[in-house]
């Protein structure tokens, strides 16, 4: 959706980051993403991890933070399992 609103193609978008088809299948929900990856069309997209979870989730600034700093816990906690739950979350 916001690739599309932007008005960038997925050739575009995926030049120098990734296949064209795996884009389609991240956009489409058939495939995950690495943090590296995604940082990466983020940028092509000008756009940082707050705004697009803002946009895509309708997600409130209070529960961006909360979502970050959940994350930041488990990960120090090296709680795979608190991990895997925010990820599907």
């Amino acid at each position: 959706m916001i690739r599309k609103q932007k008005g960038i193609t997925l050739k575009r978008l995926a030049d120098g980051v990734c296949s064209v088809s795996f884009l389609s299948k991240f956009e489409r929900g058939d495939s995950d993403i690495t943090l590296g990856l995604m940082t990466k069309i983020l940028e092509k997209l000008m756009m940082n991890f707050e705004e697009f979870f803002y946009i895509h989730h309708d997600f409130q600034p209070d529960k961006i933070e909360q979502f970050f700093k959940a994350t930041g816990t488990a990960y120090l906690n090296r709680d795979a399992n608190e991990l895997r739950r925010l990820k599907s979350d």
